[in-house]
């Protein structure tokens, strides 16, 4: 049984993001593709079971594209963490950080939350404030080499 009810895949017009789409929604889970050629969102979600492919025709290098995806994940840890990293990539840096501490606040335990929470510190140069949190992130799973 699959942990997940909703998967969002990026790049899954082909190559792994296709294949990674296609398994996913034959493992009883709903997916939501996203790339820009549309058409071959749409030919992949009819090689799936029926219901189980959303298609979202977006260009993640558009600044308007990328807040229409980022704002379709549910408010869970995972979720927080990578709408997190999506302000970050706008330059919404207090977003971002919102975000960050949202994941933060939801699970105290998530290193990856600490992680991106630091990434946002620094690109605000909160230097203090960001070296706390990577060490954070380092206590919580000292082998995670993103907290390096």
């Amino acid at each position: 049984m699959n942990p997940w009810r909703t998967a969002l895949v990026t790049g899954a017009s082909s190559g792994i993001g296709a294949s990674l789409a296609l398994q996913l929604a034959h493992d009883d889970v709903r997916v939501v593709v996203v790339a820009r050629r549309e058409e071959k969102l749409h030919e992949l979600a009819a090689r799936a079971p029926a219901g189980m492919v959303e298609v979202l025709a977006a260009d993640l290098g558009d600044r308007s594209d990328l807040e229409r995806v980022a704002a379709l994940a549910p408010d869970r840890v995972s979720a927080h963490i990578q709408r997190g990293h999506a302000y970050r990539e706008l330059g919404r840096y207090d977003e971002a950080l919102k975000a960050f501490d949202a994941a933060v606040e939801e699970d105290p335990e998530s290193a990856a939350a600490h992680y991106g929470r630091g990434r946002v510190l620094r690109d605000l140069a909160r230097f203090r404030r960001a070296i706390r949190a990577y060490n954070q992130a380092l206590r919580l799973d000292p082998d995670d080499a993103n907290s390096y």
